[in-house]
């Protein structure tokens, strides 16, 4: 990897804000370097640390290579596109490169991790998300998406929600990344992929995601938020139990503490967990069409919408 930064200043083609590409050599991560890779590994890419010349730490995101890459053009079309978002829950796209087969994004390193690792990784116990941070999270996570659906320009859906998409600032903002991945890719990588448990049952079946789905995974999000739990959880041997299937008893009995994360010892604002999850039963639903916009939804979770929010 570092090799391949070397040689982005001789014919690489860069874009993005005024930070040129061609400076971040010599300090992508690879085994033989003085740097490591994040924990952060999909179907798609591959995340490095790096850091420039002025102290300043990256994340550099190397999509693999194969056929299901844009042509060089449509790539840069499709970066530009994500260099233009502009929200403080949106990790804005700080460059990219495009050299022959790679294809890589810069975005800046957030030592703070993913949400996943507040939830049940390395962070899950030692620096314990309390319930100030998760109602924080779960309103800068609905206005984020909010902002990609309905004020970007264009609107872009982000098509891959879960825990290990959403990083977190110092003081526990969320920033979502990832969005805009599958318009880089080829039209026939365009069919959703979401992780198991945040898939949308539409498209369950292949179909391409929507606005809708990603309104779905976010209602899945939000219950894992809540109860502590991944959205797919073993119970017994093999057997696997959905998040909605577990989530959905204790709601229609009224038992809403339950769903709270045990690890938080019963803190919470039982007012702010009445909002949080009508959004995600509301969000979850089975059919698309039933389905919010995540502009309703913020303006649900921020208290506007208080006669709905009594009926749960």
């Amino acid at each position: 990897m570092g090799s391949i930064f070397r040689r982005l200043s001789k014919s690489s083609k860069c874009g993005g804000n005024k930070t040129q590409i061609e400076d971040h050599r010599g300090s992508a991560a690879t085994s033989d370097d003085n740097s490591e890779p994040l924990p952060s590994e999909s179907g798609t890419a591959c995340v490095y640390w790096g850091q420039l010349p002025d102290g300043t730490q990256i994340a550099v995101k190397r999509l693999r290579s194969g056929s299901s890459l844009n042509s060089d053009k449509e790539f840069a079309e499709e970066a530009g596109k994500m260099g233009k978002m502009l929200h403080k829950n949106v990790m804005r796209l700080r460059g990219y490169c495009v050299e022959r087969d790679e294809r890589i994004l810069v975005y800046s390193y957030m030592p703070n991790s993913s949400l996943l690792a507040h939830l049940h990784g390395a962070f899950s116990y030692d620096n314990l998300l309390d319930w100030g941070k998760r109602v924080r999270v779960a309103l800068g996570c609905a206005e984020g998406l909010a902002y990609l659906h309905h004020s970007a320009n264009p609107p872009m859906i982000h098509g891959n929600i879960k825990a290990s998409n959403i990083l977190l600032t110092d003081d526990f903002q969320p920033l979502y990344t990832d969005y805009g991945i599958a318009a880089l890719m080829k039209k026939p990588a365009l069919k959703a992929k979401v992780a198991l448990g945040y898939t949308a049952p539409e498209c369950s079946s292949g179909e391409a995601a929507t606005l809708q789905s990603d309104v779905f995974s976010f209602g899945i999000l939000l219950l894992e938020l809540i109860s502590g739990r991944r959205p797919m959880e073993k119970v017994e041997f093999s057997m696997k139990q959905h998040i909605v299937d577990w989530a959905e008893p204790l709601i229609l009995e009224g038992k809403l503490d339950c769903l709270v994360d045990p690890k938080l010892q019963g803190r919470f604002v039982p007012e702010e967990l009445k909002k949080l999850v009508f959004a995600a039963t509301i969000c979850a639903q089975t059919s698309s069409h039933s389905r919010p916009s995540m502009a309703r939804v913020v303006e649900l979770l921020q208290g506007v919408e208080k006669n709905e929010v009594a009926r749960v």
